[in-house]
């Protein structure tokens, strides 16, 4: 989180860095505040993903649906499920500035 921070600050965005969990205990890793709107990233190290790793970010989308949400996992493709962009962790990291 803290190297999160700092790209920001590099960067010169202007987000506020957030974390996010539910009662029921779904969570997503970071939310990104800001002027550009709000993001919510999952993080996955697998190279698959379940329904179930999208748990997390489907909630939050429901209670702030202006969000956009973004997963980054280990696997090579580039994929989408309804508000959510399901990015390759290297194509992410070329594309990180974009993204944010």
């Amino acid at each position: 989180m803290q190297n999160l921070q700092a790209l920001i600050d590099y960067l010169n965005l202007d987000y506020q860095l957030y974390y996010y969990r539910t009662l029921s205990g779904n969570e997503v890793d970071f939310i990104l505040y800001g002027k550009k709107g709000i993001k919510a990233f999952e993080v996955k190290s697998k190279r698959e993903i379940t329904p179930l790793d999208l748990k997390g970010l489907k909630s939050f989308l429901a209670d702030y649906p202006e969000a956009k949400g973004y997963l980054i996992y280990g696997g090579k493709t580039k994929r989408y499920f309804e508000k959510i962009e399901v990015w390759p962790a290297e194509e992410a990291l070329k594309s990180l500035k974009k993204i944010l």
